[in-house]
Parts: C-alpha cells; sequence; structure tokens
C-alpha cells in the first residue's frame, strides 16, 4: 500500500490561502517510473527463479541527547502547509512534492512512513506558513507585467515526538531575499512564488540536527532544487563519526554530492582525518569537473602539511592554468613555502625537496 500523508485541514481557507491533500499522485517520480518500466518487460527467467530482494538500509540512529536508545523504524508524519498569497498564483512543482521529498529522504535513511497513525510510535508533524513580507505591486516594463514582492516570512515548526521522551521542537522561522534577483523587478524584490526555498533550507537543518549529515544528502537528488540545497551546505557541519559516510560521497556519480561531501569534510579537523579521506580529497583535483576541481584546490590547500603528495599535482595544474593564483595559495598552505606565483621556483623546490 502507498504511504498517506495526514494534513490538518480545518475549515475552508480564505481566498489568498490554500492547503493541498497529497495523495498516491503525489508519490516521487522515480517510484512511477520504475513501476511502468517493470510492467512494460517480459520476464528474462523462470517464474520459478525468485528475484534478489532490494536491500533497505539500517534505520539511521537518531542524535539528539537523550534519545541514544531510540530505534525509529516507522514514523508518521503530518504536514500542514499554510501559504497565504496575493492574487492567483500558481502551485509551484516544489511545492506540491514537499511531501514527496521527505518520503525521499525518510527512505533513504531506512524509516518507513506509516499507513496510518496507529501503526507506529514516533511521529513528526512538519507545520509551515509563508507570507509575503510586504504589499504585491505589479511592474510593468515592455508590455509585460511582472508581479513582485520584496521578501517572504515563514513561520512553523518541525516537531518530532516519542513515548516518554519529551518532544523535540525546531523552529521553521526564517526570512527570505534570494541572492540574486530579477532584475525585472525594481528595488530588488523577490519575484514570484519560489516559497519553497524558505521551509526547504530549515527542514534540512532540522533533519540534519535529529539524524546527522545522511539526512542531507537525499536532497541533492532533487535536480529542481538544487541550487537552494547546495547553498544549505554551507550552514550544515559533520562529526568525526560521519567521515566514512562522507569519504563514499566524494565517489559519488553525481556531481552536486561530490562537491557537498567536499565541503562538509572541511568542518572536520584536518590532523584527525583518515589517510584514505585525503587521498579521495586530492584525487578530486583531476575531477572532471571544473567546480570539483576549483573546490577541490581550495580544501586540499586547507589540509596543510598532511596534503603534501598533492603538490607535484598542483604544480602541474598551475602549469596548464591561466590564472594559478589559487593553486599557488595551496601551495603555499601546504609546504610554507613562499614562492608567490613563480612556477620556476616553485618547480625547481619541489625537484630538491621531493621525498
Amino acid at each position: 500500500m502507498y504511504p498517506c500523508f495526514l494534513l490538518a485541514l480545518p475549515a475552508p481557507a480564505a481566498p489568498h490561502q490554500r492547503r493541498y491533500r497529497l495523495s498516491q499522485a503525489d508519490l516521487p517520480m522515480q517510484l512511477h517510473t520504475s513501476l511502468r518500466f517493470l510492467l512494460q518487460q517480459t520476464p528474462l527467467c523462470p517464474p520459478s527463479i525468485t528475484p534478489a530482494p532490494t536491500l533497505t538500509p539500517e534505520p539511521a540512529p537518531v542524535l539528539l541527547p537523550g534519545w541514544e536508545s531510540v530505534n525509529i523504524e516507522t514514523l508518521c508524519l503530518t504536514i500542514e502547509e499554510d501559504y497565504q498569497r496575493y492574487k492567483d498564483l500558481e502551485v509551484t512543482v516544489a511545492e506540491q512534492n514537499i511531501a514527496s521529498l521527505l518520503t525521499h529522504t525518510f527512505s533513504s535513511l531506512g524509516i518507513t512512513i506509516a499507513d496510518h497513525t496507529g501503526d507506529c510510535p514516533a511521529s513528526l508533524v512538519v507545520t509551515f506558513n509563508a507570507v509575503p513580507v510586504s504589499d504585491w505591486y505589479d511592474y510593468t516594463e515592455t508590455l509585460e507585467t511582472y508581479h513582485c514582492y520584496s521578501g517572504v516570512e515563514a513561520f512553523g515548526s518541525l516537531v518530532l515526538e516519542y513515548p516518554g521522551l519529551d518532544p523535540y521542537s525546531f523552529p521553521l522561522d526564517n526570512t527570505f531575499s534570494p541572492e540574486q534577483q530579477l532584475e525585472t523587478c525594481p528595488e530588488a524584490p523577490q519575484p514570484e512564488t519560489y516559497f519553497p526555498a524558505i521551509w526547504l533550507h530549515k527542514v534540512i537543518l532540522g533533519l540534519v540536527d535529529i539524524w546527522g549529515i545522511q539526512a542531507y544528502f537525499p536532497f541533492l537528488e532533487q535536480e529542481d532544487l538544487r541550487v537552494s540545497v547546495l547553498n544549505t551546505a554551507v550552514s550544515l557541519s559533520a562529526t568525526s563519526g560521519e567521515e566514512d559516510f562522507l569519504r563514499e560521497k566524494l565517489g559519488s556519480q553525481n556531481e552536486d554530492i561530490r562537491f557537498a561531501a567536499l565541503t562538509l569534510l572541511h568542518s572536520l579537523d584536518p590532523e584527525t582525518l583518515q589517510q584514505d579521506t585525503i587521498d579521495s580529497m586530492i584525487g578530486l583535483l583531476s575531477d572532471e569537473s571544473f567546480l570539483i576541481r576549483s573546490s577541490a584546490i581550495y580544501e586540499v590547500g586547507d589540509l596543510g602539511s598532511r596534503a603534501r603528495i598533492a603538490v607535484p599535482i598542483l604544480i602541474e595544474m598551475a602549469n596548464h592554468d591561466p590564472n594559478p593564483p589559487v593553486i599557488f595559495d595551496a601551495l603555499q598552505k601546504i609546504s610554507g613555502e613562499s614562492f608567490g606565483e613563480d612556477l620556476s621556483a616553485w618547480q625547481q623546490w619541489w625537484q630538491s625537496a621531493k621525498p
């Protein structure tokens, strides 16, 4: 049976408010695609052959103080949304998929969403309300009219409950103004309707607080939300117990996941990093992605002397990079030498200094 989501639906909302009931149609697109693919296939093996079962990950442990003995395998999920708006705005794809995003995340954590409220002891209630922070106005330019407002303010909470324990509550209050504003709206206002960007950041922070950094990475698999999710990485920090998990993610086929793992490893003490982790980070200096290579230069440089084996790689990179000051800066941090941007000096030094 498909999981169902419980939405608090009191009296009908005012015209400027909308609530959404989530149904089977809101299940992740990957699930629908997989089912459609399987139904179209012709069996290649006799019916007596039993297919290999899909491996389900062990439920992620709860990291909250006082919750160490709790093992949540099944969760009752309630989502309460109230988007107050001006005019008749279309519902964005991201808004419709809030429950799907959370379901995908919990599945990755080895946690099942219950079909009925009585089927599990643990419950998670996500309440979210978003309103424009200033009056709506129209701006017309070259016969085009744009609906603008100066920002969005959010109110809500993420509450986890378990029998015998005090509820854990994480506030979702936030004010959002995007880093890049559309030029079509004057006075740098926020163009219409990207409400999910403000709840997404705070929900991720709350989930990471409960289940650790593992709760962040499933969101990176959502292409339409990648920018907002990547920006969240700088607000997170990993623990030493998550180093193995992050090192594994450095080898992901997904560029965003590699980038986020590299960023989060930066939050760990370089003196305590395992050599396998350092080697994996240095390996990203030759990554096919320019973004990953550029980030790896910074991160490897900050490893200091522990990244000494990266010196010849960085010198070779500087030999082909038309703008190598970042590379030279990394070389200085690793070696303690000061040859500035003199490539020949770095090459001569390494010839005499290498093991």
